[in-house]
């Protein structure tokens, strides 16, 4: 097992403060238990035994309920491959020199990647699975790019601004860069080196070949744990979008900006009743009419 450090974020985290003590000792267990990628087998029965192993009291059930705790506060990214379940513990920063895992992402991948992000500690590298939630589950429509509710955004006009422009695409497809078939198509900037460097929301926008926020993205499962509406993460990006997009803030993952800027609730797009029930705030009310009409 690497040795892995807990730093002094973890003390004061909004997500940690939020766990009841037995979710907590969940986590704390997980984090120990966990490949050097940050991801551990999903299976309940498994998780019981790995991380409590002189507990034969505790039930499978006990461990899905703690689980789920974890999910909905954004702390850990269940998802599956080849049928089987997985975990992927959030902004997994790099703790060893290992290259590959011990478990695959969503796409069958052990290879590690990494990609840089910024830190109250300055720019620190993190597990890209983790901060691009490549391992989430599926769930909710697609948020398309900035601008692509209306005339309020990136100014991108409406034809390609759903999945990308083809402009944006070089190479022959295969993803290893070698361009064989992507002769006279323009270059862009790798998007690791654009995501070490931190970029404006417009730009990122600028070199999306995706949608701003994909209906895999993890942030839709999050949505459901806590029983907001999916449909509410949309009204959700236009109020991030119309707050950053005019803005000179330079981030190396705006999707991981975007999910902690819902999670934490900075955009009070809604707030719950004290009868539990989720609702619109004035300014989520005003930002689905203004999507309404576009």
């Amino acid at each position: 097992m690497p040795n892995r450090l807990v730093r002094e974020g973890f003390l004061d985290s909004e997500a940690i403060h939020a766990l009841s003590d037995s979710a907590e000792c969940f986590f704390h267990r997980l984090m120990l238990t966990a490949d050097d990628a940050g991801r551990m087998d999903g299976r309940v029965e498994i998780l019981r035994a790995r991380l409590f192993p002189l507990d034969l009291s505790r039930r499978a059930s006990d461990v899905e309920k703690v689980l789920k705790e974890c999910v909905a506060q954004g702390l850990v990214i269940p998802y599956q491959w080849d049928g089987k379940p997985f975990l992927q513990l959030s902004k997994w920063q790099r703790c060893s020199p290992a290259k590959t895992a011990k478990y695959p992402d969503s796409v069958g991948s052990f290879r590690i990647e990494y990609v840089a992000a910024d830190t109250r500690d300055g720019e620190k590298e993190f597990v890209e699975s983790s901060m691009f939630g490549r391992g989430g589950l599926t769930g909710g429509e697609p948020i398309r790019n900035p601008g692509s509710y209306g005339p309020k955004g990136c100014g991108r006009d409406a034809e390609g601004i759903g999945k990308g422009s083809d402009r944006f695409v070089s190479g022959d497809g295969d993803g290893d860069g070698d361009g064989d078939e992507g002769a006279g198509k323009p270059s862009p900037l790798s998007p690791k080196k654009r995501r070490a460097k931190g970029e404006t929301l417009t730009a990122w926008a600028d070199s999306l070949t995706d949608d701003a926020v994909p209906a895999a993205d993890p942030i839709f499962d999050w949505a459901q744990s806590v029983g907001i509406p999916r449909e509410w993460i949309a009204v959700a990006w236009w109020i991030f979008e119309g707050r950053y997009t005019d803005s000179d803030k330079a981030y190396s993952d705006w999707r991981a900006v975007f999910r902690k800027a819902v999670r934490e609730d900075w955009l009070k797009a809604w707030r719950q009743t004290r009868s539990g029930e989720w609702e619109l705030t004035t300014a989520g009310v005003q930002a689905q009419r203004e999507m309404a009409h576009g």
